[in-house]
């Protein structure tokens, strides 16, 4: 996408370019700046981060945590199932069964 730079120094957005940003005419947005790439960075900023949280929904980071949490829980009891069925013996008797107790 090209942009020409306003005799102000201003950038005029196209509406396709509002609409990727999630911004609206009027809405404050940050660049980031990088020289050495000659990229620049732009994202919405509001002035209700909390509002802003809401709608982006739980971070990458604790979803990460998460399953990694539920992975390790699925090992745990996968481990204990394990040392249960190679620990009995013949003269179990059938309320020994750890399923019993699930």
């Amino acid at each position: 996408m090209k942009l020409t730079i306003g005799a102000d120094g201003s950038l005029k957005l196209p509406p396709e370019a509002l609409e990727a940003l999630g911004a609206e005419p009027g809405d404050t947005v940050k660049l980031n700046l990088d020289a050495r790439q000659k990229r620049v960075r732009m994202e919405r900023v509001s002035d209700d981060p909390w509002a802003d949280a809401m709608r982006e929904g739980p971070s990458k980071g604790f979803d990460d945590v998460l399953s990694d949490q539920q992975k390790r829980e699925a090992e745990a009891k996968d481990l204990f199932d394990r040392k249960l069925r190679d620990s009995k013996t013949d003269d179990e008797k059938p309320d020994d069964d750890h399923d019993r107790w699930r």
